[in-house]
């Protein structure tokens, strides 16, 4: 029995690993997306910006989703005996928040605003996350 439980946790975290390598070129990607559309929306307020940053946010929900699932497998591989930081979470977390402040400005319609959010907060802590994120699936190899 413990032997099957082994082999469901190293599964497991082969898994967590493998996902977050082959999201990673993703993850660059929106980050990248980020910048583009925080300036663009400075400066132009037409209808390709708009529905370049409504595709941006289509895409940060999904991006936020796929780390909330990563974080639920994070947790369950402690329950295998896989002792993984958890703290990898937390810029995600205060990233998450930064969403509504875009929302809210863009309900304002303060463009500036929201732009400056996108690239000074939510970029920066996204970065970190993105970077975080690597640096466990790393450590998962060592495991």
């Amino acid at each position: 029995m413990e032997k099957a439980q082994a082999e469901k946790g190293k599964e497991l975290l082969e898994a967590v690993r493998e996902s977050i390598a082959e999201t990673g070129t993703i993850m660059d990607e929106i980050l990248k997306n980020i910048l583009e559309a925080a300036d663009k929306l400075r400066f132009t307020q037409d209808r390709e910006t708009f529905e370049g940053v409504g595709e941006l946010v289509t895409n940060l929900q999904h991006l936020f989703e796929y780390v909330s699932s990563l974080k639920e497998g994070v947790a369950l591989l402690g329950k295998y005996g896989y002792e993984l930081d958890d703290k990898v979470f937390e810029r995600w977390d205060e990233a998450a928040g930064h969403l509504e402040e875009i929302a809210s400005a863009f309900e304002r319609k303060d463009w500036v605003y929201a732009a400056d959010v996108m690239e000074y907060e939510l970029h920066p802590l996204l970065s970190e996350g993105v970077k975080g994120l690597k640096a466990a699936a790393e450590s998962m190899r060592e495991l």
